[in-house]
């Protein structure tokens, strides 16, 4: 079904320190949730693409302006897609995720109320209904999101090129909501951000932080991670934050943008502390 993300993530592996196993295993996910997506994509054909407008011109993410239809049987069909591939790929997590399978169909488990809590985030409600469910909240909230993942990618992807982003200067996703560390400089020299939830991409000033708005360049350090430029990592001493570039005049076009929040994942653990790098390595 049109790109083959399992295949395309080979030509990446080198990149990531990661084992091989267990990125196959997250491609695979995002792999079927690409799959997914386009059963969704039929749910938001009729979008009300002037009400996503109204709200985006207010300055707030376009889904408030959207009946998002949450629905108890598509998404639990979703649940059982993704926990069934889960389940064969990590034997170790298949007890957990035999009980979130079988509290959904006897009732117990709503994915309407969890995804609606995800979406107010009130996390309370989810730690309550897995420890209700002698489950780890972390696999209860995991799944919950990339059940969710799936409905936004839909949404955005039935909006992209119909709504009105061009003013939207906010470094928050103007679909989703969410915040994102991901930016994109383009063949052309033009920056982007890319949400790591949706997949949304709108235009965005360079070297600002998508956190804090901050544009002090004295206030931001670059740090380049490999020696062909192909990343960079960006800390803002504003906010204390980072985001990750990935410069596609130095990368080509040949790996889908799907894949780089994944294909930068280095840049995450040298933000986090766990390896100091230098361009030569």
């Amino acid at each position: 079904m049109g790109e083959n993300l399992v295949e395309k993530a080979k030509e990446i592996y080198k990149d990531i320190p990661i084992d091989a196993s267990s990125l196959e295993t997250y491609v695979k996910l995002m792999q079927l949730q690409k799959e997914l997506q386009a059963i969704f994509e039929e749910k938001y054909s009729h979008v009300d693409v002037e009400k996503a407008n109204s709200v985006l011109r207010e300055g707030k993410p376009a889904f408030l302006g959207v009946d998002l239809g949450l629905n108890e049987e598509e998404l639990g069909q979703a649940m059982l897609q993704i926990t069934g591939l889960l389940k064969s790929e990590l034997p170790d997590a298949s007890q957990s995720l035999e009980r979130l399978e079988e509290a959904w169909k006897s009732g117990q488990l709503s994915l309407v109320n969890l995804g609606e809590s995800l979406l107010t985030g009130d996390v309370d409600y989810a730690h309550a209904k897995a420890e209700e469910l002698r489950v780890d909240h972390e696999v209860l909230e995991a799944v919950t999101a990339w059940v969710m993942q799936v409905l936004f990618q839909a949404l955005a992807s039935r909006l992209s090129g119909k709504i009105d982003i061009s003013t939207w200067t906010l470094g928050r996703c103007p679909v989703c909501g969410g915040s994102t560390r991901l930016e994109i400089i383009d063949s052309e020299g033009s920056a982007h951000l890319k949400c790591q939830f949706c997949g949304t991409e709108w235009g965005f000033q360079e070297n600002k932080c998508p956190y804090c708005g901050n544009e002090n360049a004295e206030e931001i350090t670059s740090i380049p991670a490999d020696k062909e430029g192909r990343f960079t990592l960006n800390i803002c001493h504003v906010c204390g934050r980072y985001w990750k570039v990935v410069d596609e005049r130095r990368t080509g076009q040949a790996v889908p943008r799907k894949l780089y929040d994944l294909w930068t994942f280095k840049l995450d653990l040298i933000a986090s502390g766990g390896k100091t790098i230098t361009p030569e390595q």
